[in-house]
């Protein structure tokens, strides 16, 4: 009865496996998609001040923000692949 009701309705199990998603989950991870991108797109900012006072060299400064920016781009091709489309 459950597996009944999942299917007429384009939830649970059966969305996973190709059936439509219902526009208003496409909204919620959209909408949760855009708000973890402001957050580690803010992070990002303090992050690289941060970086700056804490390390006493240039190259130390810069090697930190580098690793610390291709994190985030490895995180956000990540993220992108849950994306609704």
């Amino acid at each position: 009865m459950v597996e009944e009701w999942s299917r007429n309705t384009n939830m649970g199990i059966s969305s996973i496996e190709g059936a439509d998603v219902p526009w208003v989950m496409k909204k919620l991870a959209d909408n949760i998609i855009v708000l973890l991108g402001g957050l580690i797109g803010g992070a990002a900012v303090w992050l690289t001040l941060f970086f700056i006072v804490y390390f006493d060299s240039w190259a130390k400064r810069l090697l930190a923000i580098s690793a610390m920016y291709l994190f985030i781009y490895l995180l956000g091709k990540f993220i992108d692949g849950f994306k609704a489309r």
